[in-house]
């Protein structure tokens, strides 16, 4: 009995250790447990909030640098399409 009440909750944490190594960032945890057990899920749970916000983080900086770039290279056509006018004048 003891035994599974330990073994149960830590095949659900290596299931969703396995969910998020496969890139499932929407996993979800008991964490109402008041042993070790509940201890090391709250730590998992803080670990994945944790990855979720650098997730999220790297996707909006990613679309940033993508704004950035696409802008430069409307400048960069803006600036050689006035030229080509200046240069034809």
């Amino acid at each position: 009995m003891i035994a599974l009440s330990i073994a149960n909750p830590v095949r659900r944490l290596a299931a969703a250790a396995d969910r998020m190594a496969a890139g499932d960032t929407a996993v979800q945890l008991d964490t109402r447990g008041r042993d070790e057990v509940g201890d090391l899920s709250r730590s998992f749970a803080a670990m994945i909030d944790s990855i979720r916000r650098l997730v999220s983080e790297a996707g909006r900086l990613a679309n940033a640098a993508s704004r950035a770039g696409l802008a430069r290279e409307r400048t960069a056509a803006s600036s050689a399409a006035t030229t080509a006018r200046s240069s034809k004048a």
